[in-house]
């Protein structure tokens, strides 16, 4: 699950046929990774839809006190609770980041459209 309760589903999905475009295309991992310029670590994150983290947050119901969030990170072998406030605010400001530079839905599913189309016809 993400950090909004939605599946992870559909970010492994994106990141499978992003592969598959990327494949089709005859686009090297290698040749990817210099026009994205970044690691081949992050292409394969992308690919596989991994390297995320869930930014977990209690409701306040019948408490005394109010829990307070905690960030869960999956990795191949294990995963990590993260919950010292100076982790918890770096992660915050991270996902408040991310969530000011994300396309909403409906412009995310034209600009994937755009980038098949390019790829499926050069």
């Amino acid at each position: 699950m993400t950090e909004d309760g939605a599946s992870t589903v559909p970010r492994r999905q994106l990141g499978r046929m992003l592969r598959e475009l990327r494949l089709a295309a005859g686009v090297t991992l290698d040749a990817a990774v210099v026009a994205l310029q970044c690691s081949r670590q992050k292409v394969w994150r992308i690919e596989t839809g991994g390297g995320s983290f869930t930014l977990l947050e209690f409701p306040f119901v019948r408490r005394a006190v109010p829990e307070l969030p905690v960030v869960h990170q999956e990795s191949l072998t294990g995963a990590l609770y993260l919950d010292r406030p100076a982790e918890l605010a770096a992660y915050e400001r991270v996902w408040a980041s991310l969530d000011s530079l994300a396309l909403r839905p409906e412009e995310s599913r034209r600009f994937i459209g755009k980038i098949a189309e390019r790829l499926h016809h050069g």
